[in-house]
Parts: structure tokens; C-alpha cells; sequence
């Protein structure tokens, strides 16, 4: 059965969204001083951010498949073995085919945050910002920043595939260039729809154009910090909260906290033991952007799948894991 519909979502939606905005908008303003912070210090950043706010919002896809009915531990095992295993057989491509995995990575990441990013609309709208939205944090980094994010590729992959990297950058170029297009026809079509006294798609250009600032002022992985925390993390932690707890919101943040406090823990100290498991030869930079990126490819594609499902069902009621059935 589907949640009923929530009283406080749309309210902290538009909210969420001007905050946002803002947040860009100053992040810009102050783009100066937040481009100095680079290297180790910006990969030490980037860990906490997507532990604090990336690694919940997947930490809580076991919750949703309590909420599609999975009750016995068996079967709860079971399914979670199969995530595992999904998430393990993705963490062994980047050994045994490391471009080709950046290459699947990179492309359900655009389908993943793209689809994340645009619940509210429908329609070709939606297939418009799909891409345009979900893009931005992987083709504008190749546009703007080329040699940075060939840099970071080799980080993920190894100076081996130095000459595949170069290929798969020369057959994204013109991806790049849809995405462009992409992007240019969503913004007029948000201004458009804005002067049709429909004024809070301003918002939306606000948020679109500030991303594209970001990411176009900012180190690839400063950019990808923020959109990721601020924007998509939160969008889709709400998400979760308001389909478990529609009614109210204090009692929807306190179930987002202890519902995902475990399995996050445990997930930040796997990281650290992969971390300390990698070559001493490899830089801390390097160490960090590997246990970032490849954690997140590997934890996406399962993530991915059970979202879609979670959705096709008509977003039942996530279930409790660790909270018990009163309370929260």
C-alpha cells in the first residue's frame, strides 16, 4: 500500500529549493576562497560530505524493501546477499576492466541522478531534464575542467589506461554537447513556464544556472560536493521521510537518523578498511577519490534497482530495521 501524501514535503521542497539557490549563489560570490581548498584537504571534504549525507541516503534501501512486504529475516537476508554481491561484482570491474566500468559508472550515474532530480515533473519535460539534470555533474566537469577530469579518471582507473581514458574523453565530446543543448532548451522552457504565472520555475532556473556556475568556478570534486550533498542526497533522504512518516516531519527526520546510523557506520568503516587495504604507493589524494567514487559506483547499481522498484510499487511505506515498530 502507497504512503498517503505527505503535508510536509512540498512545503520543505520549497524551501529546500530557495535554500539551495541561495547556497549556490554564495558559493559563487565566494568562489575565490573555496576554489583554494584543494588536493588532499578537498578529498578529506568530500569523504565527510558523502558520509554524512550520501552514504544515509542508501543506507536506507533495506527499509524499502521492509515496505514492499519482505518480512523474515531469511528472505531480508537473502535480498540483502544479492545487493552485496551485486556491489561486490561492481567493485571487481574496476580491477578487471576499470575503463569499461568508469564508462557504466558514468552513464547510470546521468540516468541515476537525472530521474532522482525530477520526480515532480512528467512527460518529455522530465526526459528533457533527465538529462540536462542529471548530466551536469558529468558532463560539465569534461567541459569545463578537461584536463583536471582526465586527471581524476586516472586516479580511479591507473596511469595503465592512460590512452583508453583519452579514447572514452574523445567519444564523450559530443554526449557533452547534448547534454549543452540539453540544458539550454530546460532553462528556456523553465522561463517560459515562469511567465506564465507559474513563478516558482524560477526557482528551478536559479538552481540549474547555479549548478552550472559551480561547476564551471569550482574543481570537479568541490562541484560534486555540493550538488551531491545539498541537492540530491537531500532530495531523495525527504523523499524516504515523507513516504515513512507523511504526517510529521519531526518523527520523519528522527526515523532518517536512526534508520540509517547503522548501516552507515558499517559502510564508512568498510571504506576505511578498503582505504587502508590500497597500494602505499598510491598519494592519499588518490586514495580518497578511489574509495569515493568506486564505493559509490558499486553501491549505485543496486541502489538504482531497488529505488525503480520501490517506485513501480507505488512507493509503499518503508519498514523498520533497527528502530522497532514503536516510537518511530
Amino acid at each position: 500500500m502507497s504512503a498517503p501524501s505527505s503535508l510536509w514535503l512540498s512545503r520543505f521542497q520549497a524551501i529546500h529549493l530557495r535554500a539551495l539557490v541561495i547556497v549556490l549563489a554564495m558559493t559563487v560570490l565566494l568562489s575565490g576562497w573555496v576554489a583554494q581548498i584543494e588536493g588532499l584537504a578537498l578529498g578529506i571534504l568530500l569523504a565527510i560530505g558523502v558520509a554524512i549525507f550520501g552514504v544515509p541516503h542508501g543506507a536506507l534501501d533495506l527499509t524499502l524493501v521492509r515496505g514492499m512486504g519482505v518480512a523474515s529475516r531469511r528472505h531480508l537476508a537473502f535480498v540483502t546477499g544479492g545487493y552485496l554481491l551485486l556491489a561486490l561484482g561492481v567493485l571487481i570491474s574496476w580491477s578487471l576492466a576499470p575503463v569499461t566500468t568508469l564508462a557504466f559508472f558514468l552513464i547510470i550515474s546521468v540516468i541515476h541522478f537525472g530521474l532522482g532530480d525530477t520526480e515532480a515533473l512528467r512527460g518529455a519535460q522530465r526526459w528533457l531534464e533527465v538529462s540536462a539534470r542529471g548530466g551536469l555533474p558529468i558532463a560539465a566537469p569534461l567541459a569545463f575542467h578537461a584536463e583536471v577530469t582526465h586527471d581524476l579518471f586516472l586516479m580511479l582507473t591507473g596511469p595503465a589506461t592512460v590512452a583508453a581514458i583519452e579514447r572514452l574523453m574523445a567519444w564523450a565530446l559530443p554526449l557533452v554537447g547534448f547534454w549543452a543543448v540539453c540544458l539550454f532548451l530546460a532553462v528556456a522552457l523553465r522561463l517560459y513556464q515562469s511567465v506564465q504565472h507559474k513563478r516558482e520555475h524560477i526557482w528551478a532556473v536559479g538552481e540549474l544556472i547555479g549548478l552550472l556556475c559551480v561547476f564551471y568556478l569550482l574543481h570537479p570534486l568541490a562541484a560534486f560536493l555540493i550538488y551531491f550533498c545539498a541537492a540530491h542526497s537531500v532530495r531523495h533522504l525527504a523523499d524516504l521521510a515523507a513516504a515513512r512518516h507523511p504526517l510529521e516531519s519531526g518523527r520523519a527526520a528522527r526515523w532518517i537518523g536512526w534508520e540509517s546510523l547503522p548501516l552507515s557506520l558499517a559502510t564508512v568503516l568498510i571504506a576505511l578498511g578498503f582505504a587502508l587495504g590500497m597500494s602505499p604507493a598510491t598519494s592519499p589524494e588518490a586514495t580518497l577519490v578511489r574509495v569515493v567514487f568506486q564505493g559509490l559506483a558499486a553501491l549505485t547499481l543496486p541502489h538504482m534497482i531497488l529505488t525503480a522498484i520501490w517506485h513501480r510499487l507505488g512507493e509503499p511505506r518503508p519498514g523498520n530495521l533497527f528502530t522497532g515498530t514503536s516510537g518511530l
